[in-house]
């Protein structure tokens, strides 16, 4: 109201309404895993091993056995996730859990297709060189 006068200075009231900003988007994930096993195909969950990782969505980071990494909220889209070699040890196989399936594999790579709310699960698993 601008009509009330105070001692020469105008009071102004001012009132807020809320309103609905908040904009709901279904993110997508990435699960990034690590499983090593001896030579014999035995899980080993005691390893110091740090093993290297490279991805299209983040930095670098390095993981040992049975950890895993969880992306932040993703746009639906092509991703990849690359293990790196560690001496000692030999990829044995990548594994990647994808509701909608048309993530692929290529040598070290994993090649992710998101969908929106989509969480794709990839497994990295490393075996222990046979030392003789």
């Amino acid at each position: 109201s601008w009509g009330i006068e105070n001692d020469g200075t105008k009071l102004l009231q001012i009132r807020f309404y809320p309103v609905a900003t908040t904009t709901f988007t279904e993110e997508a994930h990435i699960v990034v895993q690590k499983v090593v096993t001896d030579s014999f195909g035995n899980p080993i969950t005691n390893t110091t091993a740090l093993f290297d990782f490279t991805a299209s969505y983040r930095n670098a980071w390095q993981m040992t056995s049975n950890q895993f990494c969880l992306s932040l909220g993703l746009s639906a889209g092509s991703y990849w996730v690359t293990e790196s070699d560690e001496e000692g040890w030999d990829l044995t196989g990548i594994a990647i859990k994808d509701p909608t399936g048309d993530s692929t594999v290529t040598g070290n790579t994993a090649n992710i297709i998101l969908t929106k709310g989509e969480t794709v699960i990839v497994t990295f698993i490393n075996a222990q060189e046979l030392v003789l």
